[in-house]
């Protein structure tokens, strides 16, 4: 079925209970009951209140639904079900899937369930997932099986007769990459925008969820590699990026010409060093900070006119309304819920402040198919979104940024080794070069075998690879 036919009004939104109940218990009721045969019991659970519904409306209509409920270890359901419970995380369960039988078959409701358990996961990072089959529904366990879900156990009595299915900590890290890759692959399919979880806790004052310590301890990018060899790759990098955001600094429309200027993500500082020395930026006060205490204590030790922390983009410390900019370079992509990074540079900045968005997008990739695949298997791996500037300028929009400039450079290796060449918007590298800034992904385990005939392939033949920095712009309203 092409879910087209049905026009471009189906909405997908995050649902209080308080508000909707009618429409969720109905719609339940038409499957559950009307439909399935299933006893009124499945219509609603002692959760539902406090739960999370993600719900699919064609024009007013609720079609399709799912629940999901957060539960403490000490719960009762958790020692019901006999969850395995080895720290004081949260737990989350799956539940009440629904659909009006003629969307079946559009992918509408995978498309709900799966980024529904994504954006839980991000903001929960839960020990344990779980879920329960009636009988009824015993046929829908190799689906949830596919997704790394396993048998626990049945629970049988005279009101209910349920399968457990059950994802550990370490099985919910294995499903989330595979999870993330078929959300993405059901967003360019059905070309339904999702909706921000991360708003919906904001404006029902949810905060309690959020597991604020993991997100914001969390460094996905140097978690897996060597600081020690990654440092002179970023040393390279940060020189290359300055010829190559030379011109486009020029260009950019500051509304101030002095004030407070932070690079978040800052890495070893030697980026915002050569920044602090541009003529466009010497009238700013500049600060610095990192996740890691090794790039701090790098930047520290090298550039002593810049005030260097050891923080997070989710939690930076700073007041309110401090900075007139805040740039970063290489940090997005490696964030795994880049909305609340988003929220807290909106917070720090002040009213007209300028956010200064550089990355890699490896969509843009262009080369030979064997060194498109690793890229491309890099890509679906790493916990980060290598991908984000696709969707940034959203997730920027509907948190009160105006979305004001975007500007790109090709790098190709088409140029010298020993002088870098700009020319218009193309930066051309030397053959080595260009290689060395992919060099972090044969540090991976899991991705060394492409790396490695790919590397072997570009060396041995004489090829042309390129990839785009991406420069985006906002403006907070």
């Amino acid at each position: 079925m092409d879910l087209s036919q049905f026009g471009s009004n189906i909405k997908l939104k995050w649902l209080d209970f308080n508000i909707y109940q009618n429409e969720i218990i109905g719609l339940r009721r038409k499957i559950f009951v009307e439909s399935q045969g299933i006893s009124e019991n499945a219509l609603q659970d002692e959760r539902d209140f406090d739960g999370f519904h993600l719900g699919a409306f064609d024009s007013d209509e609720l079609i399709s639904i799912i629940s999901i409920y957060v539960y403490k270890p000490t719960d009762k359901l958790v020692e019901k079900w006999e969850l395995p419970i080895i720290n004081d995380k949260l737990i989350i369960r799956l539940t009440k899937r629904a659909e009006l039988p003629s969307y079946k078959g559009s992918r509408l409701a995978e498309f709900i369930a799966t980024y529904a358990w994504k954006a839980i996961v991000d903001i929960v990072k839960p020990q344990c997932a779980c879920l329960s089959l009636l009988v009824e529904h015993k046929k829908l366990s190799l689906y949830y099986t596919s997704f790394g879900f396993k048998y626990h156990k049945e629970i049988i009595s005279e009101t209910e007769n349920l399968t457990i299915f059950i994802q550990d900590e370490n099985q919910i890290r294995n499903s989330y990459l595979k999870i993330r890759q078929y959300v993405d692959v059901l967003y360019a399919y059905l070309k339904i925008t999702p909706p921000s979880l991360v708003n919906y806790l904001e404006i029902n004052d949810e905060h309690n969820v959020l597991d604020k310590d993991n997100i914001k301890h969390e460094n996905v990018y140097l978690e897996k590699l060597s600081f020690k060899d990654e440092l002179p790759r970023l040393l390279g990098q940060a020189r290359l990026l300055q010829i190559a955001q030379d011109e486009i600094i020029k260009t950019v429309n500051i509304p101030v010409t002095e004030g407070q200027f932070l690079d978040i993500g800052c890495g070893p500082g030697v980026y915002a060093a050569s920044l602090s020395k541009n003529p466009r930026y010497e009238k700013f006060k500049f600060t610095g900070v990192d996740i890691s205490p090794e790039m701090i204590s790098y930047a520290k030790l090298s550039y002593r006119n810049i005030a260097w922390h050891q923080r997070d983009v989710y939690e930076t410390g700073f007041e309110d309304n401090t900075f007139d900019i805040v740039h970063s370079s290489f940090l997005f992509i490696h964030l795994l819920t880049p909305e609340i990074a988003i929220k807290e540079i909106y917070r720090i900045l002040k009213k007209g402040g300028i956010l200064y968005v550089v990355d890699v997008n490896d969509a843009t990739f262009m080369g030979p198919n064997i060194i498109s695949r690793m890229i491309q298997k890099h890509s679906q791996f790493y916990e980060g979104d290598r991908k984000i500037l696709n969707i940034l300028p959203e997730l920027a929009q509907r948190n009160l940024f105006k979305y004001i400039d975007n500007k790109h450079i090709t790098v190709n290796n088409l140029g010298s080794e020993d002088n870098p060449e700009r020319i218009g918007n193309i930066l051309k590298l030397g053959k080595v070069t260009l290689w060395a800034m992919f060099s972090f992904i044969n540090q991976r385990k899991d991705i060394q075998e492409y790396y490695q005939k790919a590397e072997k392939f570009y060396f041995s033949n004489d090829c042309e690879i390129s990839i785009q920095i991406q420069t985006q712009i906002f403006e907070k309203l």
